[in-house]
């Protein structure tokens, strides 16, 4: 926002074309859908309560739907898994005890 509209400095002023751009870019940015509802939460409020009235808030942020969250269900590690796991910990263990050895 700083960067595209320097001269916009109040909430008030904000038009809902920016806060549009603002969730747009996000978007393109990569965040993940709950961190998109999250923004568009926490811009809900910060306009609900200093800026109520305006345009920004009452002619997009209302109105914007939330994205559908795209769960991932993750498998618990395979018993083989947690020995590689612990194997390759060991073998990390080792290389960061030597790097973070004081020098003398």
């Amino acid at each position: 926002m700083g960067q595209q509209y320097p001269k916009t400095q109040e909430l008030l002023l904000v038009r809902p074309e920016m806060t549009r751009a603002f969730m747009t870019a996000e978007e393109k940015r990569g965040v993940s859908p709950t961190t998109w509802n999250y923004t568009l939460k926490q811009l809900r409020s910060a306009f609900r309560y200093l800026e109520p009235e305006s345009p920004a808030y009452k002619d997009h942020l209302i109105k914007a739907q939330p994205k559908e969250k795209n769960t991932i269900h993750h498998q618990p590690f395979t018993p083989e898994d947690l020995k590689l796991i612990l194997e390759a910990a060991v073998l990390l263990r080792q290389a960061c005890v030597t790097a973070f050895r004081p020098r003398r």
